[in-house]
């Protein structure tokens, strides 16, 4: 790879909602998006196609692939991001793409995670967590799971430099399990208030926050 190249691992990349930007900003940046789903990864390359991302010096792959076997060498990455994909995993899923992306990173290398795991204390956090472990299959992907910031912690024991950032605000829950509530346009803006708002008690408690973003070094 040239000098001052960068390579990232967009991990579960969907349709390239954040590759794509960051390709036409960031010069030195070469992404590699993996996702499960062949349509997304058709999506992608369609809407990277209309953004001229295709002419840039191959600086995008696309590859189909589960996120728990990506199929690369050890310590591939500069690198790894994923935005509000795990969050949809069994918890014992994962921890092995976590695994996974420790062994893809380079020593010192970076991964972010970005609206991954939802706080299980706040009202909709309580809720998610009751019907993904009773109602929903516990093992079945898709319910969105639920964390404490300790059990986020646990995941990160072998990684350095651990941060994990309280993010957002969730004061009403916008659905019960599976189902969406009434007056969810209301509640988001409810909810948006009132971070806007930036209270000293909610900012000071993890009992409000949305989910957890994690930035950590291997």
């Amino acid at each position: 790879m040239p000098d001052g190249e960068i390579l990232a691992l967009d991990a579960g990349c969907g349709y390239g909602r954040v590759a794509i930007p960051l390709l036409k900003t960031k010069g030195r940046l070469k992404i590699i998006g993996v996702d499960a789903s062949a349509v997304m990864l058709k999506t992608f390359g369609n809407l990277a196609a209309t953004e001229g991302i295709d002419a840039l010096d191959q600086r995008l792959l696309l590859l189909h692939s589960l996120l728990d076997r990506v199929p690369f060498a050890d310590d591939t990455f500069d690198c790894i991001y994923s935005c509000a994909v795990l969050l949809h995993n069994p918890y014992p899923e994962v921890q092995k793409i976590l695994n996974e992306f420790y062994r893809l990173l380079k020593p010192s290398g970076k991964l972010v995670l970005a609206g991954s795991f939802p706080n299980a204390l706040n009202l909709e956090g309580l809720q998610n967590f009751l019907y993904s472990n009773w109602i929903a299959a516990p093992n079945r992907n898709g319910p969105v799971r639920a964390y404490t910031k300790g059990k986020v912690r646990a995941f990160f024991r072998a990684w350095k430099d651990i941060r994990i950032l309280p993010s957002g605000v969730t004061v009403l829950p916008r659905q019960i399990g599976a189902i969406s509530l009434p007056f969810g346009g209301y509640i988001k803006r409810v909810n948006r208030w009132v971070e806007q708002k930036d209270f000293s008690f909610i900012a000071q408690s993890s009992l409000f926050s949305k989910h957890f973003d994690v930035v950590a070094e291997k």
